[in-house]
């Protein structure tokens, strides 16, 4: 199945033959393809391609490339096509017949629509004891991956429409001091951020109205001597099996055809969330293993040839892996998506994870998935368990903090044989199950010894008492107190500029009249309470470090801190509007690619983002695209191009913030002249040994012998000889 508003790209190939002469190739054969949408128009457009004795699918030069795009509206619908190779009748052939694919009538391909997806990187400031690597994830500046490179990667591989992941980055780098060189550290790392994204959901529809709308949350840890990454599966929900986190760490590539370890994880981690599994194809998946794999080949190749439709790049399944083996990170392989892979992310990407309806109470609540509801009051529950191996076979668990909030929500997961009970005395008034597993998901290493959940369910009024269950054995109960905590902010309490390259900080005072130990979280608006993102969660202190220019800027920033005192909460706000410097947007140019060369006249897909810490991800009308030969080129996160003039160009892409505020990304290309054109046989851009050996291979054919015309050809004198291996050699490893 395809999917609608991506860009699409058919490769045409054609046969040749002669039936006196060992001819095996012929340049610049037309093709006209005709494409109808729904059985409306049809429409028809012209390419042009080389035709062989066999087909080769290696090279992009070695098909005729039709680039199209199904824009619609609709969820779903029917592409029909068909393909006349020389419409017009120009070369002369003993078989007219053949020249139409299909003989008769046309073929037919279903495109539908994807859900988008949402998915926000929250940077680590990385410094555990004894640790002597880089503190800050991503750099400064931002590297290409962390700033919209991986994301750009990962929309181009996956079922999803072009722009169709929205990414941002979180304001403020999450301090972590624990180890991350274990799983265990890692497990701890991903339920922190499980935790952070129920409750800053929890608390944005609370304060705002309205989730974040985040559907996955990526920790990006600074790369110091090794990749790798780590994920909340819900097949194996040792982390929460929210199926909404993902980490990794940052080694940056520089564009879509290379994208580097950072962004190959980074698609890789946030494909198990939807419980895609590792290939485990033995001993060539470089120990990517999982004995409930379900990846259907004996090796863990693409198993057909993949294609970028934007930069014409062919990956080669004899050298390209499934970004579900470990090879591609690793750098023994290329990245791209096996079959298998594209249809099963089809399928999951059917469901969004954040619900925008609001649930009836009549409707069941899917797992894992988080709902508005009419319910006047909720609960956010934190619970771990332990495993049982762990603790001489005592079944163990401990209730975290408890959040009851003025607001229907609900996050349930499948259920199991623990729970929590709602009661009044000793009479239940709710009660709501879940499942635990402690497997690991790498089959080679032992179980683990805990799993933390985070669920969000319904108060009922007259609950005093909250218990964590495993099947009807209390494992731990939290009694509500008759008073909730009250919070002062202290500082801020007036109007303030914070600057530039400073450090702030936000004070508060916390009370509780049953005398209840208070845990804080700190949330931080940069647009007037119309959004509010978690900073800081569940700790002890009553102060909080702002590092300016890590968070949003604006002209009416506020703080909120929340307080519970296990279940009730109170919180506080500053008293008056904090202004922040805007930041600038970032630009980034996914292709072409720093050094590209093309043909005068070729098409160009120009393709890039701007992320903004204010505004997120920018739309495409905030990207605009220049030239220093040619000014200005257009608009748009995708932009088709041609009549480009030879020479060297200058591509600018600057983006701007709604803030007025611009950034700017620059690439070097190349548009070779006429004769570049002509010398460079197989299209590439470049004139090397590839090309020297296409001339080869039509030495010292002619029209006098009956041959076809050649590009080989290249003083255009009716034969292939040494006076065009001269030409040749003039233009020989221009572009390299």
């Amino acid at each position: 199945p395809m999917v609608t508003n991506k860009t699409t790209t058919a490769r045409i190939y054609m046969r040749y033959s002669h039936s006196l002469l060992p001819v095996g190739t012929r340049d610049n054969v037309p093709v006209k393809m005709y494409l109808r949408w729904n059985g409306g128009i049809w429409v028809s457009t012209i390419a042009t391609g080389k035709a062989r004795s066999t087909v080769d699918q290696s090279q992009a030069a070695n098909s005729a490339n039709v680039d199209f795009y199904v824009s619609t509206g609709l969820n779903s619908g029917t592409l029909d096509y068909y393909v006349v190779v020389d419409p017009n009748d120009v070369i002369d052939e003993t078989n007219e017949s053949n020249n139409r694919y299909p003989a008769t009538g046309f073929f037919s391909i279903d495109f539908f629509k994807r859900e988008k997806s949402d998915s926000v990187g929250r940077l680590l400031r990385y410094h555990p004891s004894g640790y002597t690597g880089p503190q800050y994830a991503g750099g400064f500046p931002i590297n290409w991956c962390v700033s919209g490179g991986a994301s750009d990667w990962r929309n181009l591989i996956m079922p999803i429409a072009d722009n169709g992941i929205d990414y941002s980055i979180h304001s403020g780098y999450l301090d972590w001091t624990d180890s991350l060189a274990s799983g265990d550290g890692q497990h701890l790392l991903i339920e922190h951020l499980n935790t952070m994204w129920v409750l800053e959901n929890y608390f944005s529809f609370w304060f705002a109205g309205e989730f974040t709308g985040a559907e996955h949350v990526y920790g990006w840890v600074p790369y110091s001597t090794s990749n790798w990454g780590h994920a909340d599966m819900p097949a194996y929900p040792h982390a929460g099996g929210l199926g909404v986190v993902a980490i990794g760490t940052d080694e940056t590539g520089i564009s879509l055809d290379d994208p580097g370890p950072g962004a190959l994880i980074y698609g890789h981690e946030l494909t198990h969330t939807f419980d895609v599994f590792h290939t485990n194809t033995g001993a060539d998946d470089c120990g990517a293993n999982d004995s409930n794999t379900d990846f259907p080949y004996a090796t863990s190749s693409i198993q057909e040839f993949g294609y970028n439709p934007l930069t014409g790049k062919v990956y080669n399944p004899s050298n390209t892996h499934d970004l579900m083996s470990y090879c591609p990170a690793g750098g023994s392989k290329e990245g791209w998506i096996a079959p298998f892979t594209w249809n099963k992310m089809f399928n999951k990407l059917s469901v969004a994870k954040v619900s925008p309806k609001v649930l009836k109470s009549t409707e069941v609540a899917s797992p894992y998935v988080l709902y508005k509801t009419n319910g006047a009051q909720s609960l956010m529950v934190n619970a771990t368990v332990y495993n049982p191996d762990y603790q001489s076979g005592q079944i163990l668990g401990e209730l975290g903090p408890l959040y009851r909030g003025d607001i229907g929500n609900t996050l349930v997961l499948p259920e199991g044989d623990y729970a929590i009970e709602l009661l009044e005395g000793t009479n239940v008034l709710a009660r709501h199950s879940f499942v635990v597993s402690f497997k690991s998901q790498f089959s080679d290493q032992p179980d683990l010894s805990r799993m933390d959940v985070a669920l969000i369910i319904p108060w009922v009024s007259g609950t005093t008492t909250v218990a964590l269950l495993h099947l009807d054995d209390v494992l731990d109960q939290r009694d509500q107190s008759a008073n909730a905590p009250t919070v002062t902010i202290t500082d801020p309490s007036a109007a303030a500029n914070w600057p530039a390259d400073s450090t702030q900080t936000l004070t508060w005072t916390g009370e509780d009249l049953d005398g209840d130990t208070l845990s804080y979280s700190v949330f931080f608006s940069h647009n007037g309470g119309a959004s509010w993102e978690l900073l800081k969660m569940e700790y002890e202190a009553t102060s909080y470090e702002v590092a300016v220019d890590s968070v949003a800027g604006g002209t009416d920033t506020r703080f909120r801190v929340v307080a519970t005192d296990g279940i009730n909460v109170g919180f506080d706000e500053t008293d008056a509007p904090i202004a922040i410097p805007n930041k600038e947007p970032i630009a980034l140019i996914a292709n072409p690619k720093d050094g590209d060369h093309f043909s005068p006249g070729g098409l160009i897909l120009f393709q890039g983002s701007g992320t903004d810490l204010e505004d997120g991800a920018l739309p495409g009308s905030s990207l605009e695209w220049s030239s220093d030969l040619q000014g200005a080129l257009g608009s748009g996160n995708i932009l088709p191009a041609t009549g480009l003039d030879p020479g060297l160009h200058v591509i600018t892409l600057t983006v701007t913030d709604s803030n007025g505020q611009t950034g700017e990304a620059h690439v070097f290309i190349t548009i070779n002249s006429e004769e570049m054109l002509l010398v460079d046989q197989n299209s590439d851009g470049l004139v090397n040994h590839e090309d020297l050996i296409e001339i080869l291979s039509h030495w010292d054919e002619s029209l006098e012998k009956g041959y076809p015309p050649s590009k080989a050809d290249l003083n255009a004198d009716g034969v292939v000889n040494d006076n065009d291996l001269f030409d040749f050699g003039r233009y020989y490893r221009v572009g390299e």
